[in-house]
């Protein structure tokens, strides 16, 4: 018989109104752990959004089963895409982000670093043909090394 627990998906989960989607997104064999990933998606439609501000979204989150419960082990965002449209300048912008995550493993086909190669881009639509204009852009890689003596992944920087 199993049994299903919920976990929190935010940062402030108990003000978090948002209609998130879990899909299975594969076992995370650790040294030490067996870990669940699972993709969040946080649609476009959620109702704490409707107006002139919108964000949907996407992340790749690992948990495994410890003495003292389920953990996080490590919560990546994969894609994100945040509108904000003004009336008064009639200035709207647009935020993308995509991050690819990849695995390096060991002999034992257990994961020991994980990378998430990212891009993100904001422009700002503005005029009454809105032709957009890129404001900025950045690219760049996250790297996390698993450390089974503390039960966590730690960024490499």
């Amino acid at each position: 018989m199993g049994k299903l627990e919920f976990f929190p998906l935010a940062p402030d989960a108990d003000n978090d109104s948002t209609l998130y989607h879990l899909d299975f997104a594969g076992n995370v064999p650790l040294q030490g752990a067996q870990g669940i990933a699972f993709k969040v998606t946080e649609p476009a439609g959620n109702p704490c959004c409707d107006g002139p501000e919108s964000r949907s979204g996407e992340r790749w989150m690992a948990f495994a089963e410890t003495a003292r419960g389920v953990e996080e082990l490590l919560s990546l965002v994969t894609a994100r895409n945040d509108a904000s449209h003004c009336d008064d300048p009639e200035v709207d912008t647009e935020t993308t982000y995509h991050a690819e995550v990849k695995f390096e493993r060991d002999s034992s086909d257990r994961i020991i670093a994980v990378t998430a190669t990212f891009q993100e881009e904001t422009k700002e639509f503005s005029g009454e043909i809105a032709k957009p204009r890129t404001v900025s852009r950045r690219t760049g890689a996250l790297r996390y090394r698993w450390n089974p003596a503390g039960f966590q992944f730690e960024e490499i920087k």
